[in-house]
């Protein structure tokens, strides 16, 4: 019997097709992936099968019997959990609340937070995730949290779980223990739908593959066994026509030779120590580390947010590095954070809004 189907789902946003006759069968005990470029309508097809999203039309099936998820917390009492893309944790309550949204056991009228910890603690050691339970989740590392939220959906030992892009925030570790979890959530019986760019995870762990493409199925339930990684690209892109010959790089872009970025012997306290880099014109250079190692402290010096105490920073132009974030957006320095939800967008700001703001920043003066 199939844990979880959707048949014919269709979802329209606006003129906007998502989905169309989209349809999806997850075994229990199987790990599938559900593949696709962005915009294909993976998110949207895991928040119809987990309650967020109302389908405009098709079914869901759950062990056979036709389902309707009023919300996520209806689909978790069915026993169907979601580790969404972005996180829905509660930044101003403690870890072990957050762990329990809505479902905490009771003693009497008082909330059994003894129980609480003894339920979170086994789950919280499987995924090697050492923080105070006590502690706030705003002050946690985007992986930490990230990590709280697969508990989350872990403690209730779900029939279907559903993981829309579990290690984004991941350093190779904490991604080798997700990955084994989920052996281990196959020898239970558990039916997994995974989301993931990351082909090379996928391949890894996933039994059967789904593919969708413009929102419609374009590979169902293929076995991964069957498939090399050309097969899977293929079908997430399609056809597509060649791509015209580019001339040399010398020629494409005049004056890539001139000078780049240069990064000498920069220090932060605490995070960087003697760091140099260059980075030439038209290059791509990355920067490869666990969390906390440094990599993202590079960029935020870079780009001003905090500069280095000592050593430098010489811009492509040749002027000095920033000594703030508006002086970096004045020099046509871009940063994009990691974490978008908390530091990449103002949630309750215009979309236009949201656009312009760094713009009008870097035209501003420092102190103003």
């Amino acid at each position: 019997m199939h844990a979880l189907e959707a048949q014919g789902v269709r979802k329209t946003y606006g003129g906007v097709v998502a989905l169309d006759d989209a349809a999806m069968v997850v075994r229990p005990g199987a790990v599938h992936a559900l593949l696709g470029e962005n915009g294909a309508g993976k998110s949207t097809l895991v928040k119809i099968m987990t309650g967020a999203v109302r389908p405009d039309a098709g079914t869901l099936r759950l062990d056979g019997a036709e389902v309707q998820f009023a919300t996520t917390a209806d689909a978790v009492r069915h026993g169907v959990a979601v580790v969404s893309q972005e996180l829905s944790l509660f930044p101003h309550l403690d870890v072990l609340s957050n762990l329990f949204p809505m479902r905490e056991p009771m003693r009497g009228p008082l909330v059994d937070r003894k129980r609480m910890r003894a339920l979170a603690r086994p789950v919280l050691d499987e995924l090697r995730l050492e923080v105070d339970l006590r502690a706030m989740v705003r002050d946690l590392t985007l992986a930490e949290r990230q990590l709280v939220e697969i508990a989350k959906a872990l403690i209730p030992n779900p029939r279907v779980l559903l993981l829309d892009e579990p290690t984004s925030a991941l350093e190779s570790g904490a991604t080798e223990r997700l990955l084994a979890i989920l052996r281990v959530l196959r020898q239970r019986d558990v039916a997994v739908v995974y989301v993931s760019h990351i082909l090379e995870e996928v391949m890894s762990v996933c039994d059967e593959v789904t593919v969708l493409r413009d929102g419609r199925v374009v590979k169902a339930a293929e076995p991964m066994a069957s498939l090399t990684m050309q097969d899977i690209v293929h079908s997430m892109l399609g056809e597509r026509p060649p791509a015209p010959e580019r001339a040399g790089r010398d020629e494409t872009l005049p004056g890539l030779q001139g000078r780049g970025l240069e990064l000498a012997h920069i220090s932060v306290p605490g995070a960087l120590d003697e760091v140099s880099l260059t980075v030439a014109r038209g290059e791509i250079v990355g920067l490869a580390s666990l969390a906390g190692s440094g990599s993202l402290s590079v960029l935020r010096a870079v780009a001003g947010i905090r500069p280095p105490a000592s050593g430098t920073i010489r811009l492509p132009g040749g002027q000095p590095g920033p000594r703030s974030f508006r002086e970096a957006v004045a020099n046509g320095i871009a940063y994009v954070s990691g974490d978008r939800r908390r530091l990449g967008l103002m949630l309750d700001k215009a979309i236009w809004e949201n656009i312009v703001i760094v713009r009008s920043m870097g035209m501003a003066r420092d102190g103003q």
